[in-house]
């Protein structure tokens, strides 16, 4: 069973994702409800990333350094010429062999960056995902024997929630105790974030 793999280098978060939540920019229609487009995804996790960003600074947490997003992607060929990938949806069907990985590097956003109105809803379980590590990593660096590191990655697990009315807005639903779903017939992706290690703090005079 083969796994095709692609890797993409995005030098900035800031520049990627084409398809807005209210529909202001050029939408990318996918084309059946099992299915959202790569650019779809990508958009909603940069609106999580940059709220993220923003409340680790206001709350003094480390700050993100690196995320990297693992999509499941299937390829379809439209006039038999054209290669184009989808992003599996919860509930898509289709042979692992089929399939192919999409590792994409992202930058996070600077801290203060503008968040698209509407996007509140649809990331506010990954931002919640992603705070709450923050949180686990600052905690570890305290108490009678902190956690001293240079470097710290997290692993997050999720699904993409499609459109049911076949248009381009989309919710990611991150993988918790209380997904109701079969894991071994959902198209899992991954956002691994890589936090920044804290700043030492200069002893006092």
């Amino acid at each position: 069973m083969r796994v095709t793999r692609f890797a993409l280098l995005l030098a900035s978060l800031v520049s990627i994702g084409t398809v807005s939540v209210a529909g202001q920019a050029t939408a990318v229609i996918p084309p059946n409800a099992q299915v959202s487009s790569i650019e779809a995804v990508v958009s909603q996790v940069k609106q999580a990333l940059a709220a993220v960003q923003t409340n680790l600074a206001n709350t003094g947490l480390p700050p993100l350094k690196q995320v990297k997003l693992t999509l499941q992607t299937v390829a379809t060929k439209k006039g038999g010429v054209t290669l184009k990938l989808w992003v599996i949806n919860i509930g898509g069907t289709y042979e692992k062999d089929k399939t192919q990985q999409i590792d994409i590097i992202l930058t996070p956003p600077a801290p203060g960056a503008p968040k698209q109105v509407g996007a509140v809803s649809l990331t506010q379980e990954l931002e919640d995902a992603i705070f709450s590590a923050a949180q686990g990593v600052k905690n570890a660096g305290t108490g009678p024997s902190p956690l001293n590191f240079s470097s710290l990655d997290v692993q997050l697990s999720f699904t993409v929630k499609g459109d049911a009315s076949g248009g381009a807005a989309i919710a990611i639903v991150p993988i918790t105790l209380d997904f109701t779903g079969d894991l071994s017939k959902t198209a899992v992706q991954t956002l691994t974030v890589s936090f920044a290690a804290p700043t030492p703090k200069t002893p006092a005079p």
